[in-house]
């Protein structure tokens, strides 16, 4: 939720954190975890095409 809030909708920590209720810095914490989540989806989606014909 806080990476959609974040990165789609344009919510500061500040505003996010009023939203779900918690701290901004377990804001933050939160849309780095997602965003690591994503890269490592992403690269296993590009390795698994690759591997394709």
């Amino acid at each position: 939720m806080v990476f959609v809030l974040h990165d789609v909708e344009g919510y500061e920590h500040n505003e996010i954190a009023g939203i779900v209720g918690c701290s901004i810095g377990n804001s933050k914490s939160q849309l780095h975890k997602a965003r690591m989540k994503l890269r490592e989806l992403l690269k296993t989606s590009r390795a698994e095409k690759a591997i394709k014909p």
